[in-house]
């Protein structure tokens, strides 16, 4: 697309010498422009009317305007959140640091919320001022380094540069020797011998003159100090538990016969079906784990840990519950207050990422496990351990490589006194703390199981903890920055419109939510509406099957997570669902993505209030029939739409196979149409099952009410509880397989005809 000023349409086919200058607003304008709208130094941007300055506009790199407004914001940003990982204490901490300041940059760009984004990050710079200076200058002196390196690469190739002249100096004048010597030999008549011995003068001059130049060095910094060469160390995978199989056994004990074999082009290329196997069964082994001494396993398998499980007793380690807050109603902050003893160490800051012990190192909320010494000290850092994994030297010694000197390390073991408040446990620890132990052993939600909708937090709480709720929503509150309120469901769904009851335990009184899925924003009233987070692979799954000029037909929308998606995709999308709130907030979300992306261009999108069974019969299938006839009547648009198909989403998994009736009158109707119709239907329809043989129990409900159509797949997608499944069906009309044309030579008139067979995958018996 030629780039264009939007203020005076110039583009650059007809200026080939414009340039485009964006502001600090994302908006562009050609320099002409701005020299004419900002004369006076300053001015209002032509689109959003944000007071700016000439100054601040600068030249266009990328084409869209919304990257370059990003990149600003990203510089800006992260001038401010400077923090590198080494200064977390885990990994999860780094990644919660790098995942708030994307959320910054993104309510910033897009203007969501930018007054409490600017009044954060402003708290932040004063809080955190010192810090922010103190990496500023590292930063600095990493550039410093870069600096040098990049000097030393120069020098490197200035020598290399010097080397290669020297010896095509040498070259030529050994030539001309030789040439000079031939020329002597032919006009000499005297002696050949003293003419020889005249020119070995000039070849020993040259030899001489090599040896001066190799003993000439650069005059650059040397290092005295040999540095041993690196030498690999084979990570050693304790898993806690059985261990893999050998990749040889794979194929004898059956892993491989879920497995797609390789193809040859795939074998050349050096991958093999053991890889994905491996990978599976790697991740699957991870979480089972033998039962050490003194973890109580009364409610699980004798041998092996339940995930929970592990979290407690492997990664975080076990810190004191005080024992007076059982059965309270209140957390008090202060009986949570203790001191515990944790070994440590002294280590060099070089050899602290040569050994391995991250499965060892103490992992308490907002504590560090790498702490400077005191009195500070430039070289040496002071490693803190695990107290339940470490008991003595011996324990870290082992952990210790063969090239690293052991006796400094042993020699600094001791124990350090850490204070631990509020702030260090989890939501999870101060709940198990303050929740009775008899509702603990039933196994049931405390607080470790929910969904989070924007900034809700959704429990669905069982009665025995019901006594408990509001000390649950509120360690949920103090543990999680990004949730502003926590809801508990009272009821199941049973309102036509899929929303449900709940009651806020605590926070604020605000149920409007903003959620994002695959690069797409949905806002919605979470007490008007039906949004379940757990579907948004099932989603993306068949997002991945359409194409740009598929149909959708969405009967059951919501507030339009498939819907609009699709819609960005390029697809036709006719959207319906019977709760009004619904479809305001679907149309409000479609405008809002639409006027937001500048790459991707959306497909035309309709929505209907109506019933399911009347948005099929009324507008699915008038349209399908006339989306047919259109296609199948243009020559053009039916070698266009060849690879394209209709799509019929029906997720409401309670009553959603029971739409289904409607469709065999209609497809009685279109006998006619079989051969015709160039587009195949594909229906997903979502249904719940608690049958022991799930597949089974579908086959026979799909079959009642459609008897004469089969379904090409039933597929799981999640379990809802212990005995009730969520599958998808799959079914598939006017499904067309076409042969390769095949040429027919007419010996009359030798004209070619092309011969196209088309078998009908219809299964409807009419």
């Amino acid at each position: 697309m030629d780039l264009s000023c939007p203020r005076c349409q110039t583009t650059k086919y007809r200026n080939p010498k414009m340039k485009l200058m964006v502001s600090t607003c994302g908006h562009s304008l050609c320099e002409t422009c701005v020299n004419f709208v900002f004369v006076k130094g300053v001015g209002n941007c032509h689109e959003c009317h944000t007071f700016l300055k000439k100054n601040t506009f600068r030249y266009q790199i990328f084409e869209d305007p919304y990257i370059e407004r990003e990149t600003d914001v990203r510089k800006r940003i992260l001038k401010i959140f400077n923090k590198k990982e080494t200064d977390f204490p885990t990994l999860d901490a780094y990644n919660d640091y790098l995942e708030m300041i994307e959320g910054y940059i993104f309510n910033i760009v897009n203007k969501i919320d930018v007054e409490e984004t600017e009044r954060k990050m402003a708290d932040y710079k004063e809080v955190y001022k010192d810090i922010i200076a103190k990496n500023r200058g590292r930063l600095v002196n990493e550039m410093y380094i870069e600096y040098l390196v990049e000097q030393e690469r120069q020098t490197d190739e200035l020598r290399k540069r010097v080397h290669e002249q020297e010896l095509q100096e040498e070259m030529e004048a050994k030539k001309k020797v030789k040439e000079d010597l031939i020329e002597a030999l032919m006009q000499s008549d005297g002696n050949v011998h003293r003419v020889i011995e005249s020119h070995k003068t000039r070849i020993q001059g040259l030899e001489a003159k090599r040896e001066q130049l190799q003993s000439i060095q650069l005059n650059l910094p040397k290092n005295d100090e040999v540095q041993p060469l690196y030498e690999y160390v084979k990570p050693i995978d304790d898993p806690h538990g059985p261990t893999l199989p050998d990749s040889s056994d794979l194929d004898r004990l059956g892993y491989l016969n879920n497995v797609r074999r390789e193809k040859p082009s795939e074998r050349a290329g050096g991958y093999t079906s053991e890889y994905p196997c491996l990978r599976a069964l790697k991740e699957a082994f991870d979480m089972l784990l033998y039962v050490k001494e003194g973890i109580d396993s009364s409610t699980n398998d004798q041998n092996y840990l339940s995930c929970s499980q592990f979290v407690h007793f492997y990664r975080l380690m076990h810190l004191p519950l005080p024992k007076d807050v059982k059965g309270a109603q209140v957390i008090d902050h202060e009986k949570f207050q203790t001191i515990i003893q944790v070994p440590c160490v002294t280590v060099s800051i070089e050899q602290i990422k040569k050994i391995d012990w991250k499965n060892v190192l103490l992992d308490i909320r907002q504590i560090k496990y790498i702490q400077d010494l005191e009195p500070l000290s430039k070289t040496h850092k002071q490693i803190l351990f695990n107290p339940d994994k470490i008991k003595t030297k011996e324990d870290i010694v082992k952990l210790l490589p063969s090239s690293i000197d052991k006796n400094p390390i042993e020699q600094s073991f001791n124990y350090k006194q850490i204070n631990i408040t509020y702030k260090n446990y989890t939501a999870d620890e101060i709940v198990r703390a303050i929740v009775p132990d008899d509702i603990l052993e039933k196994n049931v939600n405390t607080g470790s199981g929910y969904s989070q909708i924007g900034h809700i937090a959704h429990f669905n709480l069982k009665d025995p903890v019901l006594p408990y709720k509001y000390i649950i929503a509120q360690a949920i509150l103090d543990k999680l920055s990004n949730v502003k309120t926590v809801v508990n469901k009272l009821r199941e769904i049973d309102s036509v419109y899929r929303n449900f009851d709940f009651e806020i335990l605590a926070g604020e009184q605000n149920t409007i939510v903003t959620c994002k899925e695959n690069n797409e924003i949905f806002k919605f009233d979470f007490a008007k509406v039906y949004w379940n987070p757990r579907l948004g692979s099932e989603r993306e799954r068949i997002l991945n099957f359409l194409h740009s000029k598929d149909y959708i037909f969405d009967i059951f929308s919501g507030v339009g997570p498939f819907s609009i998606q699709a819609a960005s995709k390029g697809c036709t999308v006719y959207a319906n669902d019977i709760n009004p709130e619904c479809v305001k907030w679907m149309d409000l979300n479609y405008e809002d993505n639409k006027s937001k992306s500048k790459a991707r261009t959306y497909g035309d999108y309709k929505s209907y209030n109506l019933d399911g069974r009347e948005f099929l019969m009324t507008v699915v299938f008038p349209q399908i029939e006339q989306i047919q006839r259109e296609i199948y009547d243009d020559e053009d648009k039916r070698w266009c739409y060849s690879n394209d198909k209709i799509i019929i989403f029906m997720n409401l998994p309670e009553i959603a196979l029971t739409f289904l009736d409607v469709f065999p009158p209609w497809l009685s109707k279109q006998e006619d149409n079989n051969g015709k119709w160039i587009l195949p239907i594909h229906i997903y329809c979502y249904t719940f099952s608690n049958n022991e043989n799930k597949t089974d129990d579908i086959k026979k409900r799909l079959n009642d009410i459609l008897p004469n159509i089969e379904c090409d797949e039933i597929r799981f997608i999640r379990k809802v509880s212990p005995n009730k499944h969520m599958m998808c069906v799959t079914i598939k009309l006017f499904e067309k397989k076409i042969e390769k044309n095949k040429k027919v030579t007419d010996d009359n008139n030798d004209e070619d005809e092309e011969k196209e067979q088309n078998v009908k995958r219809f299964k409807q018996a009419v």
